[in-house]
């Protein structure tokens, strides 16, 4: 197959844009998706605000970046629940507001966040086992299915095993709808740009945290969309990491 026939490279020559075309390639007519998501019904645990802060203890950004590497190993350890509220923050949290825009500690195009994050939580302290759902408006996680689901993840990601011996596994997924009626084709690179911001924002935290964690993009599309109950069209599964105790 030559290089000009891959559905990738179609994409990237389909979604370019140049400097004499850029108005009539901008945004269909499309109708954008709600800007948040959220489980009404669901039990939450509310993530406490000083995890938006710093303190002196923490180590320094060059150490962080120095540290930071794939870890597949992780001890039995659990990960405290201060901890993950940091980790979380760093990933997500919001940063600031203007009207109705909530800002936050990773960049999106237009300021419009189609990213959705959910936790497979399997050994965090005070937490039970199960996925939940960051509600971003409130810094709370939405209890949404009860139970381990870290084989299921682990299947779902070509059996890469180390994912069910972490503590917690953060999935993101992308509303599409929510970036591409603004910029059409072009939209779905910054969508996966974005979710490339937060996840190393949740691996410098889970540094800060001594933790460390190791990012997956290779699994199977329809199965992690059928662990989250998602319909893979207007939301679906784009990232994966496995963040665990050292």
């Amino acid at each position: 197959m030559a290089s000009g026939d891959m559905v990738s490279m179609q994409f990237m020559q389909k979604s370019s844009i140049s400097r004499n075309g850029l108005k009539a390639e901008r945004s269909p007519m499309l109708k954008a998706a709600p800007p948040f998501k959220t489980y009404p019904d669901a039990q939450r645990f509310k993530l406490p605000e000083k995890s938006s802060g710093f303190t002196p203890q923490e180590p320094d950004l060059n150490k962080l970046l120095k540290k930071r590497r794939s870890g597949r190993v992780y001890s039995k350890a659990p990960i405290a629940f201060d901890s993950l509220a940091h980790i979380v923050w760093a990933g997500q949290g919001v940063t600031a507001a203007a009207g109705d825009r909530l800002f936050r500690t990773a960049p999106s195009a237009g300021a419009l966040y189609p990213i959705e994050t959910y936790l497979s939580v399997q050994n965090v302290d005070t937490l039970s086992p199960g996925l939940y759902h960051l509600d971003v408006t409130n810094l709370a996680l939405e209890y949404i299915q009860e139970g381990h689901l870290g084989s299921q993840i682990t299947r779902a990601c070509l059996d890469q095993t180390f994912l069910s011996q972490a503590a917690v596994i953060f999935i993101w997924t992308a509303v599409f709808m929510r970036t591409l009626p603004r910029y059409g084709d072009r939209g779905l690179r910054f969508i996966f740009m974005e979710s490339a911001h937060i996840c190393q924002n949740i691996l410098l935290a889970a540094e800060a945290n001594d933790c460390w964690g190791c990012p997956v993009a290779a699994f199977f599309d329809a199965e992690m969309n059928d662990i989250l109950k998602i319909d893979g069209v207007h939301e679906a599964t784009i990232y994966v990491a496995a963040i665990g105790k050292r």
